[in-house]
């Protein structure tokens, strides 16, 4: 025999007391186990996003090193220049 509620499908004796206890343990490690796994994703997650942050960083030094010498190269033509007109 099955207990239906709106769609919902229980089979007859699932909220005896005995079963009660055992279904909330269910649920209570299922979501105890969501939560673990929820905390795990978001470490990974943050550990992603801090190891593209610190590449960005470092490459954004490695362009600004770049920029910086090769203006540095075009000031000390154009002063020579200058000095030879």
């Amino acid at each position: 025999m099955v207990f239906s509620i709106s769609n919902c499908s229980y089979p007859l004796g699932l909220f005896k007391v005995e079963k009660t206890e055992s279904v909330l343990l269910d649920i209570r490690q299922v979501k105890l186990s969501c939560e673990e796994t929820k905390q795990r994703v978001v470490r990974e997650v943050d550990h992603a996003f801090s190891e593209l942050i610190k590449k960005l960083k470092d490459r954004r030094a490695e362009v600004l090193k770049e920029i910086e010498d090769h203006y540095a190269q075009q000031l000390e033509k154009l002063n020579k220049n200058e000095q030879i007109w």
